[in-house]
């Protein structure tokens, strides 16, 4: 059993398991892994790191990796440094990791409930210098995989609960994504403790930020605590209010069409989500994926590649024959084809033989199967 068939497992009961879509997936577990907020979730192995240089890299990153997959050792280093509220000491032309925060790094004991409420709550109330969204999101989301989605969604929520009105509408844009993620958190919590925790966020929503329905109170436009409490519990319909209808902002929606919808009309650039493709359909990797993938970095196409691969769905075929001819993964997607080939080989074959933009792609797959 591999990782993420044994964290599906350890999610059984959870709230999101409700809106299973099944044969969404090749297979039954990643159908709960999608249901749970795919890809917004991360996976922990044993694999044996020194945590310090290789996390120094990746807090280096100006674009922080978003591989589902981390060793628990760098995940530890990883999440204690970003806790720290000022990460880097900058000065003109330079940009360096502060001694603390290099300490944090060679600390690989486990997390406490204690430390790591602590740690969250610093990231509540603070934006670091250097620090986006990536790293953000990565923060909260590998703390959840150490610990449990119970012991930071509470440590948010408790956070939120102890904010006034300013501070909750102020423009903090790293820390609302940290509340961000509650929405996926939510999903990976049993029904019961999911409900307690809504329950908790409408009584900071409609209290403390008084913007329950008839306030006057106007509804946030930036970025901050209070818009992205709205996001979690109102998914699309917060987010054509309270955004610039970009992508990102609909992944808590629970309606498809309204995806699709702005999948088909808002043309900004948006980093390829599949968690969005779960909700708005298959489609979406035509209507707004299709040819993004050039756009994206070789560490961020190799991302791409992870989160659609266990897609059952005709759509991912010319994309995956289009990263087989020109990506940095090409080696990976001709796998995911071969290894695929009784669904994938016969739309591989369709597409070669009619007029339609993926038709060379499939012809240089089919030479290339013979040489």
């Amino acid at each position: 059993m591999g990782i993420e068939a044994e964290r599906a497992k350890a999610l059984k009961g959870s709230a999101g398991l409700e809106t299973v879509k099944k044969g969404f997936c090749f297979e039954p577990d990643y159908d709960d892994l999608f249901a749970l907020g795919w890809p917004h979730i991360r996976f922990l192995t044993d694999v044996n790191v020194e945590p310090y240089k290789p996390a120094l890299y990746h807090l280096m990153q100006t674009e922080f990796d978003l591989r589902l997959k981390w060793p628990r050792s760098l995940a530890l280093a990883l999440v204690r440094a970003w806790g720290i509220g000022r990460l880097y000491d900058i000065s003109p032309g330079m940009r360096e990791i502060r001694e603390e925060a290099q300490e944090a790094l060679w600390n690989i004991d486990p997390l406490t409930d204690k430390e790591v409420t602590e740690l969250v709550q610093t990231r509540m109330e603070a934006t670091p210098q250097w620090v986006g969204e990536r790293s953000t999101e990565s923060f909260v989301l590998m703390a959840e995989a150490l610990t449990s989605p119970q012991v930071i969604a509470k440590a948010i929520v408790g956070a939120l609960e102890g904010m006034d009105q300013a501070l909750l509408n102020d423009m903090l844009a790293m820390p609302a994504i940290v509340t961000y993620q509650l929405g996926y958190l939510l999903l990976r919590m049993p029904k019961a403790e999911a409900d307690a925790i809504r329950a908790r966020l409408e009584n900071v929503l409609y209290g403390t930020a008084d913007l329950h329905p008839g306030s006057d109170t106007r509804a946030p436009r930036a970025p901050c605590h209070a818009r992205s409490i709205m996001l979690v519990l109102q998914g699309h319909e917060a987010a054509h209010v309270t955004t610039d209808h970009d992508l990102r902002w609909y992944t808590h929606a629970t309606d498809p069409v309204a995806v699709r919808m702005r999948a088909s009309i808002n043309r900004s650039f948006t980093l390829p989500d599949a968690r969005l493709v779960w909700i708005g359909g298959p489609r979406i990797l035509e209507t707004r994926f299709g040819g993004w993938h050039k756009k994206l970095s070789s560490t961020d196409q190799r991302w791409f590649l992870e989160q659609i691969a266990p897609i059952k769905a005709v759509e991912v075929v010319p994309l995956m024959l289009a990263l087989a001819d020109d990506s940095t993964v090409r080696a990976h997607a001709r796998n995911w084809i071969l290894d695929h080939k009784e669904f994938a080989m016969p739309i591989v074959d369709r597409l070669a033989s009619v007029h339609n933009p993926n038709a060379e792609y499939a012809k240089a797959f089919l030479k290339s199967l013979e040489e």
